[in-house]
């Protein structure tokens, strides 16, 4: 097909890539934990590692994990002061 065919397949170009749990290279790629990520819909791809996603939530459980989110706000199992965020929000 000629590269001015306009039902010619166009490849798709993925822009920025948010990365969970673990780190990938790359200039598109940002990497974050669950919770400290910005929004999902800023990202044309996600990327997850479940495994460290599990890990998180359960060291937020048990408390040996500390976790924050973007905006540095305290991630906590149940929130016992003002400023924290309960895990179940984010999840």
């Amino acid at each position: 097909m000629p590269d001015d065919d306009p039902q010619a397949p166009r490849a798709k170009v993925i822009g920025r890539i948010l990365s969970l749990g673990f780190p990938l290279p790359g200039t598109r790629v940002d990497n974050y934990t669950f919770v400290s990520a910005p929004a999902f819909f800023d990202y044309d791809a996600i990327v997850v590692d479940p495994l460290a996603l599990a890990q998180l939530v359960r060291g937020v459980v048990d408390g040996t994990a500390e976790a924050a989110t973007l905006a540095g706000a305290p991630v906590r199992a149940v929130p016992s002061a003002g400023g924290e965020v309960a895990l179940g929000d984010l999840l």
